[in-house]
């Protein structure tokens, strides 16, 4: 979800699902994880660019 804070700059939260394959035994297991990482923009010349991203 982006979220303006002014006219130069804006936040957003990302969501996303990461599987991890790692071999265990010969076998594939399969490992799933939840991310969520927050995004910073700064218009800059007119376009918005990312400047900082945190987990």
């Amino acid at each position: 979800m982006r979220k303006l804070v002014n006219e130069t700059h804006a936040t957003e939260t990302c969501y996303a699902l990461a599987t991890l394959v790692t071999e265990q035994d010969g076998k594939d297991v399969l490992t799933t994880h939840a991310v969520r990482y927050y995004d910073k923009y700064v218009k800059i010349d007119g376009r918005r660019a990312k400047v900082s991203w945190s987990a």
